[in-house]
C-alpha cells in the first residue's frame, strides 16, 4: 500500500505541474491568484467575503 502511494504521489505532482506549464498564462495567474489568497489571508476574512 505504501509503495503504490509513493509512486503515484510524485505521478500526480508532475501531472500537475505539467498542465500548469502548457496552460495558457490567464490560468497560471488564477492560481496565483488563489495560492496567494490562501497564503496570506486568514479564514474570517474568506467568510466575511472581503475578498472580492
Amino acid at each position: 500500500m505504501l509503495k503504490g502511494i509513493k509512486i503515484t504521489l510524485p505521478l500526480i505532482i508532475c501531472t500537475i505541474y505539467n498542465i500548469i506549464l502548457e496552460s495558457p498564462a490567464y490560468v497560471k495567474y488564477f492560481l496565483l491568484f488563489i495560492f496567494l489568497r490562501e497564503k496570506f489571508l486568514t479564514k474570517d476574512d474568506i467568510f466575511n467575503n472581503r475578498i472580492l
